[in-house]
């Protein structure tokens, strides 16, 4: 059996290669942009924002040279902004919104923000500055289950609010999506663990390497906390897809694939020689970036709408272009191929027709019979995280057709003590870091609330 190969390019070139895309702005610089700044009395690019930070007033005090009272400001809306500095899609959210004359702007505000929260980490300080400190203890207490972006925000507001928090998480680390699904191009592994010590610090306690259902289950948490949050993120494998032989050596899920980026040395990730990527979100993207990085001779993303119905942010998009990485369009895999040992040799590709708008407003797919293949050595499915139900059900949880459990604007469940947020319940755009948080967030005030109330 052909095996996947490592070391394809030396290894410093490949750390290199996977180092954060864009250098932090100088002080210098930082003030030349937040100089630019209209500081909008009404700003469209604070509305834009899913966590509603004051983008006009953090630039402001970098334009005054108060880098610390910009971190302050960011921080008091969003405790994770220096992950959302990086990783969030201000291209389409804040910076989208921008008013500055055209051909001026917009306000390169995303890195501006990183500027800001990068102090903490560079001095030495903690989010204790923007007020995230332990409340008056209040006797009641809440189980966080996941602790990704959504789980981490609830958990900082919880203690500020005085409650014992401990989170529970499968990995051996927390972050979740920051930690392990986002590739280092994008935000280095030490940021996302960064925050997440900083809200450890605040008193949670933590139970790493324990999954809910498995090592604990859902009635000790509701035997043993008042409350429980659940925020385990859109499910950590992808949606199956009608693939002859997919259970072949070298196909594989895009996110395992991804994770391996983040807990080994990169050169020494298994990576074929012709990649081939299933689908065009922003795991497609990622994967596709990592194996032409890693030293793949052809690196294809196919999918089976055209660009305009993709998921994935147009400008990973264009990093990707750059890259080298090639996209066929109205394009439905159907079959791998494989030699005698079972490994892969390439993928029989069906060409796609679209149709009517389904209920999403994307056309559906119909599958022609005209057939070709694309020679592959390594096939990565990114087809879409699948949400796996056992969880909230294990909670006995009315639930949604789609697996998602039936919630409430407040983030509560069918069971009053149970409440759901983050990528667990959203979809579409709004599954990102940035709106993860703000739900997490807003679930710790509702939380609290009914906990004041009980």
């Amino acid at each position: 059996m052909t095996p996947l190969h490592t070391g394809l390019r030396p290894s410093a070139e490949v750390e290199a290669d996977l180092s954060e895309r864009l250098p932090r702005l100088s002080r210098n610089e930082a003030f030349a942009e937040a100089s630019d700044c209209l500081y909008c009395y009404d700003a469209p690019c604070m509305k834009a924002c899913p966590t509603s930070i004051d983008i006009p007033g953090f630039i402001k005090l970098i334009a005054t040279d108060d880098r610390l009272g910009a971190a302050q400001r960011i921080l008091q809306q969003n405790v994770l902004g220096a992950s959302c500095a990086r990783v969030c899609a201000t291209e389409e959210l804040c910076e989208e919104a921008c008013v500055l004359t055209p051909g001026e702007g917009p306000i390169l505000i995303g890195r501006l923000q990183r500027f800001a929260t990068d102090l903490l980490m560079e001095e030495g300080l903690g989010i204790d500055v923007a007020g995230y400190v332990p409340g008056t203890p209040t006797g009641r207490s809440v189980a966080v289950v996941g602790g990704g972006p959504a789980g981490l925000a609830a958990a900082a507001g919880l203690r500020r609010a005085g409650h014992d928090v401990t989170i529970f998480d499968r990995q051996p680390n927390l972050g979740g999506l920051a930690t392990y699904g986002i590739i280092p191009l994008r935000e280095p592994t030490e940021v996302a663990l960064w925050e997440a010590e900083q809200i450890r610090g605040l008193g949670v306690t933590t139970r790493t390497g324990v999954e809910v259902g498995v090592h604990v289950s859902q009635a000790e948490l509701l035997e043993q906390f008042d409350a429980v949050f659940l925020s385990t993120g859109a499910g950590r494998r992808v949606w199956e897809i009608d693939l002859a032989g997919a259970d072949a050596s070298g196909v594989e899920d895009a996110l395992e694939f991804i994770e391996r980026i983040r807990v080994m040395q990169p050169a020494n990730v298994p990576v074929g020689r012709n990649v081939v990527i299933v689908g065009a979100g922003n795991t497609a993207m990622d994967a596709a970036t990592i194996a032409a990085r890693l030293g793949a001779d052809t690196v294809t993303c196919v999918y089976r709408r055209t660009q305009t119905e993709m998921t994935g942010y147009p400008n990973e998009y264009e990093h990707c272009l750059k890259d080298g990485v090639r996209f066929r369009w109205n394009i439905q895999p159907v079959r791998v191929l494989t030699d005698a040992e079972g490994a892969v040799l390439g993928l029989e590709c069906a060409v796609v027709a679209l149709g009517e708008p389904g209920l999403d407003g994307r056309r559906m797919p119909i599958v022609t019979e005209e057939l070709f293949t694309i020679p592959a050595d390594h096939v990565l499915l990114a087809t879409g995280q699948r949400r796996e139900p056992s969880l909230f059900e294990g909670f006995g949880l009315i639930m949604e057709r789609d697996g998602r459990p039936v919630v409430t604007d407040r983030f509560a469940t069918s069971d009053a003590r149970v409440y759901v947020g983050g990528d667990a319940v959203l979809t579409g755009k709004e599954l990102s870091v940035v709106d993860a948080v703000a739900q997490g967030r807003d679930a710790a005030i509702a939380i609290d609330r009914f906990l004041g109330r009980n």
